[in-house]
């Protein structure tokens, strides 16, 4: 029995030895060289059941041969001295997606990481990847603070508040509102140097990486500045940004006017676009004083505005008067209130406020109070314009926009401003300073202004008529050619017949029974006369469309089909004045031509005519 134990101890030894030495070999460093490393591995078992330790030697450089490593890449060519860089970048851009992973998944407790994100937007080293740094640092940033910024404003505790002692879930709350709020207020100023190039004498970046920066940091502001409006320093962003639309850079304009017509088309409580308007109200003021001037794009986001309903009570002077008086009353009626109804009043108003915020709606009376605000402001910047004087470049460039400011708004214009503005228009019109297109707009909005409650006022609008009857046949010229020497800016564009349509149609279609027989038989034969001239087909059907119309609406226009009906006297086409043209010694011989018209639309169109006219 004894002998069997020993002869398998020595087997064991035997098989063992090999791996023995080895161990022992790799132990003793002395002996092996200093380029090699003994890296254990998991232990095997023999078949004989007995566990095996395994070893691997591999190559070490030494602190030397790493030096040379690196500085191998700098002695190389050119092409291969951006190798690094690539690599550098993905490290970046790993970490940056760490961070705002850590962030957007659990903000309360990671939001301290933002810090790092924010040193990332001042990075100077390495000189050659800085800019990149801070490009995806801002960015990231940008995208950050939209996904983590609750819905709702965060209010700063009083002293008292804070001296009161709160749960844990409470006041990790309340610690992640301090932080975040105090890190996106470190971002906006941060974005703030860089939109002003505070931070020039600082950095070491290219007049061009600048740009670049700038458009960048423009870019991000415009996405808070649409995205929050809820969140605290909104007003803030706005003050930084809407002076920053009327820049040079037509990129860096474009995007923050963008920014204002979206934040318009999206507000539905009417607080921010109100806040808005002032500031650009703000905005123009100062640029009609300055030289500089306001670019037409500023004044064009007003058109983005969504408002149909205001007080005309408040906006009206005697309406102020007369809640001035009644304040006074009631504050005398105050006066004579005992305690106790006085304590009842103040607990009725806080009951009804309590009532409102739990409603969850906003009301419609605040909903048009502050619309009332909004549109007053932006008649303001318009009747500021219009009085400006005319041989400045300023009135010319502004004109367009704010005539057709006007025409949209025309239906929320108070009545005590009817008069002063028909006046004002007429006066433009009649200058000879305007162009085609800014005539069309004085004479829509003037229309739009006498359609709705300005129908009660005395105003002739003879002098419009005239205009529009002269300048009539310049719609031939719309896909012809330029205009004649009336007009000074050249080619008339394609959205100005709808312009002539619309006016046509407001002044005698809607307006039919304030318009004369002579005057309507005028514009008839006039429409059907540039009908044959116009080259589209299409241009030529619409006129005869408005043609048509204008007939059905007054019986008495059959005139203009029977020869033998007509008054005796001389037709004088080439007058100014449609109502001494002698409209009612002609005919429309025009449609007999327009039978036989190149296009079928306006064959067919002229034949109905010829014959809906047997029934009138």
């Amino acid at each position: 029995m004894r002998g069997h134990i020993r002869r398998r101890k020595r087997k064991l030894d035997e098989e063992a030895t090999e791996y023995e030495r080895r161990y022992k070999r790799s132990s003793a460093f002395d002996s092996d060289p200093p380029s090699l490393k003994v890296r254990p591995l998991l232990p095997i078992k023999s078949k004989s059941g007995v566990l095996i330790q395994q070893f691997r030697e591999e190559d070490v450089a030494t602190d030397e041969e790493k030096d040379i490593e690196d500085e191998e890449p700098v002695k190389s060519t050119s092409e291969n001295a951006d190798v690094p860089i690539p690599m550098n970048i993905q490290q970046i851009k790993s970490e940056i997606a760490k961070i705002c992973s850590n962030v957007v998944n659990d903000p309360q407790n990671h939001v301290k990481e933002l810090k790092k994100l924010l040193a990332m937007l001042w990075e100077t080293k390495p000189y050659r990847t800085c800019l990149i740094i801070r490009k995806l640092a801002m960015a990231s940033l940008t995208c950050v603070f939209i996904d983590i910024i609750p819905g709702y404003r965060i209010r700063q505790l009083t002293e008292e508040e804070r001296s009161v002692k709160l749960s844990k879930e409470v006041k990790s709350l309340v610690e992640f509102e301090e932080r975040l709020l105090k890190h996106y207020q470190n971002f906006l100023s941060s974005l703030e140097k860089v939109v002003t190039n505070d931070y020039t004498k600082k950095s070491k970046l290219s007049k061009q990486e600048q740009k670049e920066m700038t458009v960048l940091g423009v870019k991000s502001l415009c996405e808070l500045y649409e995205k929050t409006t809820h969140f605290n320093f909104h007003q803030n962003i706005a003050v930084v940004l809407l002076p920053i639309a009327n820049s040079n850079n037509k990129v860096i304009s474009e995007m923050c006017c963008t920014a204002i017509r979206n934040l318009f088309r999206s507000d539905k409580n009417g607080l921010t676009s109100l806040s808005t308007v002032k500031v650009l109200a703000k905005l123009v003021r100062e640029g009609c004083a300055s030289k500089k001037g306001v670019r037409p794009s500023i004044v064009e986001t007003f058109l983005s505005l969504h408002i149909n309903h205001v007080d005309f009570e408040s906006m009206s002077k005697d309406s102020k008067r007369m809640t001035a008086k009644e304040k006074k009353k009631a504050a005398e009626e105050k006066k004579k209130l005992s305690r106790a109804q006085k304590k009842y009043l103040k607990r009725k108003e806080q009951l009804q406020s309590e009532l409102k915020e739990t409603e969850a709606i906003e009301s419609r009376e605040t909903k048009v109070k502050y619309h009332t605000e909004t549109i007053q402001q932006v008649f303001l910047v318009y009747f500021r314009i219009l009085k400006h004087k005319k041989g400045q470049v300023l009135h010319k460039r502004l004109l367009n926009t704010v005539l057709q400011g006007l025409s949209q708004f025309a239906h929320l214009i108070n009545i005590d401003f009817f008069s002063d503005l028909v006046l004002v228009l007429q006066k433009l019109v009649t200058s000879g300073d305007l162009n085609f297109k800014q005539n069309l707009y004085c004479i829509f909005t003037t229309f739009k202004v006498l359609s709705g409650q300005g129908e009660a006022l005395n105003i002739d609008p003879s002098e419009f008529y005239k205009y529009l009857y002269a300048t009539l046949t310049d719609v031939v010229y719309i896909s012809v050619g330029p205009l004649n020497s009336r007009k000074k800016d050249g080619v008339v564009k394609s959205n100005e017949l709808e312009l002539v349509m619309e006016c046509l149609n407001i002044m005698l279609d809607k307006r039919r029974k304030q318009v004369t027989l002579n005057r309507l038989q005028a514009f008839v034969k006039r429409i059907c006369a540039v009908s044959m001239n116009v080259h589209p087909g299409s241009t030529a059907n619409s006129m005869l469309t408005i043609a048509a119309k204008l007939l059905q609406s007054n019986s008495k226009t059959s005139g203009l089909f029977d020869p033998e009906s007509q008054v005796k006297g001389i037709y004088l086409p080439e007058l100014e004045d449609p109502e001494h043209s002698g409209s009612t010694s002609t005919c429309l011989w025009e449609l007999h031509a327009l039978r036989r018209h190149f296009c079928p639309d306006v064959q067919n169109q002229s034949l109905r005519i010829l014959k809906d006219s047997s029934s009138l």
